[in-house]
């Protein structure tokens, strides 16, 4: 992918999957993400477990200052 993408997707409390969703697309470097759609979704699946994916075109494996506030959040 040459876009940044930010994935999620939702378990239960067996965790089987019951829903996934693409949060946002972004440009060649950034993404924004806006958290009420991670978890208005999880809400709407009935979700006890979230899990996030997003990439790096640059191939970076490093977190970047932007993703860090990201991960705390979701890591709670």
């Amino acid at each position: 992918m040459i876009r940044e993408g930010y994935y999620a997707l939702y378990f239960n409390t067996k965790l089987d999957v019951v829903g996934c969703r693409k949060i946002a697309d972004g440009g060649l470097d950034t993404v924004m993400v806006d958290m009420r759609l991670i978890i208005s979704s999880a809400l709407v699946c009935n979700s006890t477990r979230i899990a996030v994916a997003h990439n790096n075109p640059s191939g970076t494996l490093r977190p970047s200052t932007a993703d860090r506030p990201l991960s705390c959040f979701v890591n709670k």
